[in-house]
């Protein structure tokens, strides 16, 4: 999808990554060198109205403001690793956070939600690394997976019974007509399924 960032109808910038176009447009509005309240800018996708706010002053919309949150950066990343709820309240527990479950659901709401709940900076920052991104789901960190188990992708997908069409989407460059996207919960399926296989090798290599 391509977003388009304009001001007064002039187009300021095209990306077709939605982090970017976001914050090249709280870029646009905090721009200081323009009278407050004189110029409008607009974030479009696909000839769709997205946000609308005048330059310096108040946002048009209640879904974005001039700066973004901790509680933004969060549904970002959720909507990019395709994380759901249930992952990240996996993810809370295992990261130690004393957090409810219905402060997590808050964290998801819109700012004018009566339960929503603001996300400290430290809190995110811990989750951030909880999940891992570095590590996380790639073509390339796939194959390196598959590599680390000895096996052919034959093998690979015989063995951990996948189904060879999602197999080969997955491994494929992301530039390719055939890639397709691993969920975050499927990515780490595998990764603590090949780490199981990986070990129980070692040990039988160990003792032979």
């Amino acid at each position: 999808m391509k977003y388009i960032i304009k001001l007064d109808d002039k187009v300021q910038n095209e990306t077709d990554n939605e982090m970017v176009a976001l914050a090249n447009y709280r870029s646009l509005i905090r721009r200081a060198d323009l009278p407050v309240d004189t110029h409008v800018a607009t974030l479009e996708c696909e000839d769709e109205l997205l946000y609308e706010t005048t330059v310096g002053g108040k946002s048009l919309s209640l879904k974005i403001g001039n700066n973004i949150s901790a509680n933004d950066l969060l549904k970002l990343l959720m909507k990019k690793h395709d994380i759901s709820l249930a992952d990240l309240k996996n993810l809370v527990r295992k990261s130690g956070l004393m957090v409810s479950n219905s402060k997590i659901n808050g964290w998801l709401l819109d700012a004018d939600k009566r339960k929503h709940q603001v996300m400290n900076i430290d809190e995110f920052f811990i989750l951030f690394d909880a999940l891992e991104i570095k590590t996380g789901y790639t073509p390339e960190n796939y194959r390196k997976l598959i590599e680390s188990t000895g096996l052919t992708n034959v093998e690979f997908i015989r063995e951990f019974d996948i189904n060879e069409s999602t197999f080969y989407a997955n491994i494929s460059e992301e530039d390719k007509p055939r890639y397709v996207s691993m969920s975050y919960k499927s990515w780490q399926d595998i990764k603590e399924r090949v780490k199981i296989y990986n070990e129980k090798a070692l040990n039988t290599k160990t003792f032979d």
